[in-house]
């Protein structure tokens, strides 16, 4: 038969902020933010992610697989002033890797990194190979020189660490089943 898709207490309350924020930008804004648009796209990641757990291509095996290649090509950049297509350093603390002569690694990276790490926490791999992946994945970020990317990162990482205390503490289990009345 057809299963029925339940909503755990994140998925509940990350829809209302989207629906908080989405609402608030039509009713209350004088001109539509287009960036809305780019937060959509990491909540629907977010809830298409229980989706792609058990199949055997899966897209964010293939997609972590090739951030850390390119990762891996921009740090060999970094250090050796080309990466291995021959492609020159942008400028002393700017690299580029794969794309040539546009230095936007960092931000390249960092739109399939959150989407890249959730996946991992909801689906339980725990994989030394996925958290050196991860970390490689982070510094290729730092050493790109973009300053906004690096930004951005550490609040992902802000972040999944809240998340992780917060909801896989044993403690929030506890405040949990307390019924308030």
């Amino acid at each position: 038969g057809i299963r029925k898709r339940t909503f755990n207490t994140i998925e509940i309350i990350l829809s209302i902020f989207f629906l908080y924020i989405t609402l608030k930008e039509i009713f209350f804004s004088s001109s539509f933010n287009y960036d809305l648009f780019g937060l959509i796209r990491f909540y629907l990641i977010f809830l298409l992610i229980p989706k792609f757990i058990n199949q055997k291509l899966n897209i964010f095996n293939v997609l972590l697989f090739t951030c850390l290649f390119i990762s891996i090509d921009g740090i060999y950049q970094y250090y050796f002033f080309y990466d291995f297509f021959g492609f020159q350093k942008f400028s002393v603390n700017r690299i580029t890797g794969v794309f040539d002569d546009e230095p936007i690694i960092g931000s390249f990276l960092l739109r399939f990194y959150f989407p890249i790490v959730f996946y991992f926490m909801i689906s339980k791999k725990n994989n030394s190979l996925y958290s050196i992946s991860y970390l490689v994945i982070a510094y290729c970020i730092f050493i790109s020189g973009e300053k906004m990317a690096l930004i951005q990162l550490v609040f992902t990482s802000i972040s999944i660490v809240l998340y992780l205390i917060l909801f896989k503490s044993h403690s929030f289990k506890f405040i949990r089943h307390i019924n308030f009345k």
